[in-house]
């Protein structure tokens, strides 16, 4: 490419940049107090160069409650996990996503599909609001924005194993981060809850839904008192998958940031 084509590409990435960040500001201004703005719109400027925060923590409005449910105890939320991960070897959905502010008032959606494959494996791609992928493998995690056309890349060391993705992809282990509990129906609808023992990371709490052993919703509140909503659907378990699903061609034109060694 010409260097008046490679400075007219960088211009456009800066404006999407600013533009971005300046309706985010506007979306704000008239829905939050000016002592709470800037909080705010930190979280959601974060989470657009980082969409895989939402992802990870990727029960609120919609949450999945059990009818006439019983409590769990940890045992018994350690044993529902075990559940799901003795039975799925490869997991296939779509999602809708949802982040609702502390009056319940939705603030972002997203929509798209995730494909888990154990151990290890997980790819996020999100259609709407705009096209982003998330690939993680055990070695790194892939983050793509078509529209920025910017590539990320770093380190997986310990990125998984701290959140709850890592149960997702096959560590139990995780849950030893969390105090559990939840609820349980006798059509083994289950609500299961984790509260961080650690309160300086970005949630205070995660939720999961299960429908036996299948997982059905994903839930996050944030520290600014946010509420994300991901809801799966058609979902498949153990169906074959392509064999390049978690591979991902860094396209031609797009800026590569490797942070893999910070």
């Amino acid at each position: 490419c010409s260097a008046g084509s490679g400075s007219a590409t960088t211009a456009r990435r800066d404006w999407l940049n600013r533009w971005r960040q300046q309706a985010l500001l506007d979306r704000y201004s008239q829905m939050a107090p000016a002592r709470c703005l800037h909080r705010r719109l930190l979280t959601r400027i974060n989470a657009l160069r980082l969409p895989v925060a939402a992802l990870f923590g990727v029960l609120a409005l919609s949450v999945l409650v059990p009818a006439a449910a019983a409590e769990l105890d940890a045992q018994g939320v350690r044993e529902i996990v075990q559940e799901y991960l003795d039975s799925t070897r490869n997991y296939a959905a779509r999602f809708d996503q949802r982040v609702y502010d502390e009056r319940g008032t939705v603030v972002e959606e997203g929509s798209g599909k995730l494909w888990l494959r154990r151990p290890g494996m997980l790819r996020w791609h999100y259609e709407l609001p705009w096209e982003r992928e998330i690939i993680a493998s055990e070695e790194r995690i892939l983050m793509y924005d078509a529209e920025l056309e910017q590539v990320t890349i770093r380190s997986a060391e310990g990125a998984l194993t701290a959140t709850p993705a890592a149960l997702l992809v096959g560590d139990i282990t995780a849950l030893d981060r969390y105090e559990l509990s939840g609820q349980e129906d006798a059509d083994d609808v289950a609500t299961l809850r984790l509260r961080p023992f650690d309160n300086t990371g970005d949630f205070t709490e995660i939720g999961l839904g299960f429908d036996g052993a299948r997982l059905v919703q994903l839930l996050l509140f944030d520290r600014f008192g946010q509420r994300t909503v991901i809801d799966f659907s058609d979902v498949s378990v153990n169906e074959a998958m392509e064999p390049d699903i978690f591979e991902f061609e860094i396209p031609p034109n797009a800026d590569v940031i490797d942070e893999s060694d910070i």
